[in-house]
């Protein structure tokens, strides 16, 4: 079973966010994977939303941790305790924005650090590791942001313009390179969207 978890915040205000991007991705997986219409179910222990699917041989769990994003670790580290997924490195797949990528632009990682990602950040303190996949999805450019309130200003800003049709492009590519890794493994997807 792949684990695909899109890192966002919970509440409605934050929905079209910078910071939502793995949540829009992920529901976009979900549209696309979905044989009926896309019905999220509420882990309760984990505080996350779950759907399960197939997708090319594969058994997928969709997740949207439902804490907030600097505790998403709780709700992932519940799920795979639940799911005793084996070989985290290869069946844990996490998709989050990123600031240091233009918007556009998505980068497949396996095993690096957080970069300041809180979200990330709580997943390794959680895991106890930072082996995992990770798509990060651009949201930058930052431009000249520097202190801690005007990344969080930037990351919580809604999405518009001209800014929401390119992000809609990236969350369709972001989706389409889940895909490619599902059918043709990581390493291909890394070659083919790490440019």
């Amino acid at each position: 079973m792949k684990i695909i978890v899109g890192l966002g915040n919970p509440s409605e205000k934050y929905e079209n966010t910078r910071h939502n991007i793995g949540f829009m991705v992920v529901d976009e997986l979900a549209r696309k994977f979905s044989v009926f219409s896309v019905k999220y179910s509420v882990d309760r222990k984990a505080n996350a939303l779950i759907l399960k699917t197939k997708f090319n041989g594969n058994d997928i769990l969709l997740v949207k941790p439902q804490t907030e994003m600097n505790a998403s670790g709780y709700a992932v580290k519940s799920l795979l305790l639940a799911s005793r997924l084996s070989h985290l490195a290869s069946n844990l797949w996490v998709i989050h924005d990123d600031l240091d990528l233009p918007l556009g632009k998505l980068k497949i990682t396996l095993g690096h650090g957080s970069a300041g990602h809180h979200g990330i950040d709580s997943l390794v303190e959680q895991l106890g590791t930072q082996d995992f996949v990770r798509f990060k999805v651009g949201i930058g450019p930052l431009g000249k942001t520097k202190t801690r309130h005007e990344v969080i200003d930037f990351v919580l800003e809604e999405l518009s313009g001209k800014e929401a049709v390119e992000a809609d492009k990236m969350i369709k590519k972001a989706s389409q390179a889940v895909e490619l890794a599902l059918k043709r493994g990581i390493e291909t997807a890394m070659n083919q969207y790490n440019k």
